[in-house]
């Protein structure tokens, strides 16, 4: 199982303080291997903005990007994971 603790500190959302709710993106790539994606840059999030339009669509506040079936970001927030033996 996993649980994930996503704590906005402002209301940055059309929904306020409520809870965020997560797309699992799967089918658009936010980051490719051997690319920037480990950078801070622009371009880096051009490719976002489609899949986070549809989420909304969707009723989802942000994506949850996963390469590999790997976590490796949530839209505009940080997210911590504490893993068990580790």
């Amino acid at each position: 199982k996993l649980f994930a603790l996503i704590c906005p500190v402002g209301p940055y959302y059309k929904s306020g303080f409520k809870p965020v709710t997560l797309k699992v993106e799967t089918e658009f790539i936010r980051a490719f291997h051997g690319g920037a994606g480990c950078y801070k840059i622009g371009a880096n999030y051009a490719p976002t903005i489609r899949a986070g339009r549809y989420a909304e669509q969707e009723g989802y506040s942000q994506c949850m990007w996963l390469t590999d079936n790997k976590i490796t970001e949530v839209g505009t927030m940080n997210l911590f994971f504490v893993v068990k033996g580790e």
